[in-house]
């Protein structure tokens, strides 16, 4: 099989670091970048996950290993830890030091799509194909509360951000549709509405005033989370026909 490799990008679209992956990985699912931007993760279809240094663009450490493939890989806001979620229904907390699993968390009824850590390193947040969010602790893997809007059951949960604290909960689903949570008391405290396609990746600002959405219908919205106005709406150019003549 060819080796798998994740690239790393200056802003003008140039690779400047490749990152080897396992020779059996087959492909990558899921990247990510420590907050320093020191490390990189990737999580591959063989269920492992690796973590390089881009200062040496070496291998640091191999996860292993979940009994199917990494869907989702992340770091801790220190960058010592790390969590991945899998299409084996589990999601591990690993120590980037030593490369050993910490926890194993609590099993969703289904693919695990997304995982975060919070800042306290302590706690986990991962979202599955049910359309659960589940917040659980990592001494134990026992799940503290689950995170689920009544309008929206069994809609899968695809992606997440967290603000810089921790406290507010951004999360992208199938149908489209986006929210943000109360991560201490699990309340949905807002629904955006206005993509068309399921929101495949989101981002959310540190002191959680502004969201963005991107999603396979083409477009990327910025929202104002006070107010849960769309502000600013991007979309993809369609491709242009062929011509044979100059315009």
């Amino acid at each position: 099989a060819a080796k798998a490799k994740v690239k790393r990008f200056l802003m003008v679209g140039e690779p400047v670091l490749s990152l080897k992956g396992p020779h059996n990985a087959q492909a990558a699912l899921a990247v990510a970048l420590s907050a320093d931007g020191a490390l990189a993760a990737a999580g591959f279809v063989n269920g492992t996950a690796w973590v390089w240094s881009l200062r040496r663009g070496a291998k640091e450490q191999a996860l292993l290993r979940h009994a199917g493939p990494v869907q989702a890989v992340a770091f801790s806001p220190d960058g010592r830890r790390g969590i991945t979620g899998s299409t084996d229904e589990t999601s591990k907390v690993w120590s980037l030091d030593t490369g050993l699993c910490l926890a194993t968390l609590a099993p969703h009824g289904g693919l695990v799509l997304a995982a975060l850590l919070l800042p306290d390193g302590e706690r986990a947040l991962t979202a599955c194909f049910d359309g659960a969010v589940r917040l659980s602790s990592v001494d134990g893997g026992q799940c503290l509360r689950v995170l689920r809007e009544a309008t929206a059951l069994d809609v899968p949960v695809l992606s997440m951000a967290l603000s810089g604290d921790g406290a507010w909960l951004l999360t992208g689903s199938f149908d489209g549709s986006a929210r943000v949570w109360d991560v201490r008391s699990g309340q949905c405290a807002r629904t955006l509405d206005g993509h068309r396609e399921q929101i495949k990746t989101v981002a959310l600002a540190a002191d959680a005033q502004l969201a963005l959405t991107g999603s396979v219908d083409g477009s990327a919205r910025l929202w104002d989370l006070k107010t849960g106005v769309c502000l600013r709406s991007l979309h993809v150019a369609a491709a242009m026909p062929a011509t044979d003549g100059a315009e």
